[in-house]
């Protein structure tokens, strides 16, 4: 049995509390990993607003050392440097459970998670959710690899497949939309227009790859996409100019408005000569959205979403590591905060108060 230390919610009120913890040994496919870092998403903060009827553990994204493994795991060995993420191994529906789905608290009460959690000392976990990479990667840095990149890279990368000299204009530089900068900058995407309402953050966006940026505080988001990006030969058939707008727009936000405005700046189908643009959800909505379908219909754009680029963690997260081994993702930059397990508290006051200009993490030891 193994005392390690969690960040709990507790089942009333949002103030988080560091409660100890009992690891069992693991059995079949589970392991037992020391974290070094882990990850703070603006995921939690849906968590903690909502109601609960137990104490619930926290966090998806993460990096350390495997210490122990259960008797059927296959992938991993004690010793190796992982990533954790929530995104699964093999393919499965989301709907497939990861179990055990709680950690025993030595109050005697339980933690209940999803499928997993990383706010913590350590972690047990199902072997599906670790991805081995080389230790000179595994910094702690790389612990925002399992959920900011994966995602908003794997859209770029996976969802859409941007093609070099394809226009690309991303809503939101926080973490996710900086790392989808960071890849249709690696795609060669050309113009890549980053929009967000704080020069701050699109200074930042500059550094990673952002040929343009745009205040949507100051000005209408759409109308200056439109002006950044050329108008094509007047159309066959009306002789008319053609409407301007980018191969693909990206929200990594998930507001309403910037969903209808991702629609909205997308280019519109020439008839007999290509489709239209593709507008792609990155980021989580969280309240309806009334669209403008026939501007979908008539001027042939898509709209699609994404849920971690492709969810294929283990040939990603390898290679995300690799970019950022190689100089062409400064997860340097984009950590901006490190908070120690102690001022969780205040890294998610932070986070709430939209202080918090790229990613933040929970710095939780050497990892060995």
């Amino acid at each position: 049995m193994l005392t390690t230390r969690i960040v709990l919610l507790p089942d009333r009120g949002s103030r988080l509390l560091i409660a100890e913890a009992e690891l069992p040994t693991p059995g079949d496919h589970k392991v037992v990993v020391k974290l070094r870092a882990a990850g703070i998403c603006h995921s939690e903060l849906h968590q903690i607003r909502r109601a609960r009827s137990e104490p619930e553990a926290l966090g998806h994204e993460g990096v350390g050392t495997v210490v122990e493994v259960g008797d059927k795991v296959s992938s991993v060995v004690a010793g190796d440097s992982v990533l954790i993420t929530w995104v699964p191994r093999r393919a499965r529906t989301l709907t497939e459970p990861l179990g055990p789905n709680f950690v025993q608290l030595r109050d005697g009460r339980r933690a209940s998670y999803g499928t997993v959690y990383t706010w913590a000392e350590h972690a047990l976990l199902d072997e599906e959710l670790v991805v081995k990479v080389p230790e000179r990667t595994a910094t702690p840095e790389a612990a925002i690899l399992g959920c900011a990149v994966i995602t908003g890279a794997g859209a770029v990368c996976r969802t859409a497949d941007v093609k070099q000299g394809e226009s690309v204009a991303i809503f939101g530089a926080g973490g996710v939309g900086l790392s989808a900068l960071a890849a249709a900058k690696l795609r060669r995407a050309d113009p890549l227009i980053a929009i967000d309402v704080q020069q701050e953050k699109l200074d930042l966006a500059r550094s990673f790859g952002a040929t343009h940026t745009i205040d949507s505080s100051q000005r209408d988001a759409v109308t200056a996409i439109r002006e950044l990006t050329p108008i094509g030969e007047p159309l066959r058939l009306t002789g008319s100019a053609e409407m301007a707008g980018v191969d693909w727009a990206f929200d990594c936000i998930g507001y309403p408005q910037t969903i209808r405005q991702i629609v909205a700046s997308v280019r519109p189908a020439v008839l007999g000569e290509r489709p239209g643009g593709v507008a792609v959800l990155v980021g989580v909505p969280q309240a309806s959205v009334d669209l403008e379908v026939l501007d979908l219909m008539e001027n042939g754009k898509t709209l699609t979403g994404s849920l971690a680029g492709s969810g294929r963690s283990a040939e990603d997260l390898p290679l995300f590591a690799e970019w950022y081994e190689q100089g062409h993702l400064k997860l340097d930059m984009l950590v901006t905060e490190r908070y120690p397990l102690e001022e969780v508290n205040e890294a998610v006051e932070r986070l709430m108060a939209g202080k918090i200009l790229g990613r933040a993490i929970l710095e939780l030891g050497d990892g060995t």
